[in-house]
């Protein structure tokens, strides 16, 4: 959802031959806060809690779980 509301906010200030408007840039300022708020929370999950969950599939002996970053163009 956050997704979806960065992206529709960025095609509407791109269709747009001016600057952005100081209400735009407070939304931006909001979605971005928001965008990073949520990529500390999957950090944390990526560095805490996966180890531990690993360990535990480890111990069950089962397969891991494995996350594949993708790679910037």
């Amino acid at each position: 959802m956050l997704n979806e509301a960065f992206d529709t906010f960025s095609r509407l200030v791109d269709a747009g031959d001016r600057e952005p408007t100081k209400p735009q840039l407070d939304v931006f300022a909001l979605l971005s806060g928001r965008l990073d708020e949520q990529l500390k929370k999957w950090n944390a999950i990526k560095q805490d809690d996966l180890p531990k969950v690993s360990e535990l599939i480890k111990q069950a002996d089962l397969p891991a779980i494995m996350i594949k970053e993708k790679k910037a163009d």
